[in-house]
């Protein structure tokens, strides 16, 4: 997969750009924490390893209106998995009239129910592990955070 030719350029934003990440391998979580540092001058990762863990937390910043910007989901995790959880997250955005994208991250690449759900826009986008630090950078440039 290979969608840029160079992206060497850290994105500065005015505002704090939040993403909440929900993978339950903590090499995964630590990999890509360093590589949205190194990217981006103002990220805050929020890391979750469940879904009731990321409901919850989502839940607390639509209550506070903290803007999330970005959902980073893996499929495969304990419990409800990260099609439910992006439907959990749809419905939660619906009532709230706003939309957060949502990116599936995931080993289960080609998985005909997540292909799927991604033409009817449950995710924005779909994205294997095995894709590139740049790539998976430039996909993010592509949407504005403001």
């Amino acid at each position: 997969m290979q969608l840029h030719k160079q992206f060497k350029q850290k994105a500065s934003y005015n505002t704090q750009m939040h993403i909440i990440h929900l993978d339950d391998q903590q090499l995964f979580q630590q990999g890509l924490k360093l590589v949205l540092q190194k990217a981006f001058d103002n990220v805050l990762l929020y890391q979750f390893k469940t879904n009731a863990e990321a409901l919850v937390f989502l839940n607390q910043c639509l209550a506070t209106n903290i803007k999330i910007d970005l959902i980073i989901t893996d499929f495969n995790h304990p419990g409800p998995n990260g099609l439910y959880f992006a439907k959990a997250v749809k419905e939660l955005t619906k009532q709230h009239k706003i939309i957060i994208p949502i990116m599936l991250l995931t080993m289960s690449w080609q998985h005909p129910q997540l292909v799927k759900a991604t033409q009817q826009g449950i995710f924005d986008w779909y994205v294997p592990k095995s894709a590139t630090e740049q790539d998976i950078v430039y996909l993010i440039k592509q949407r504005p955070f403001n």
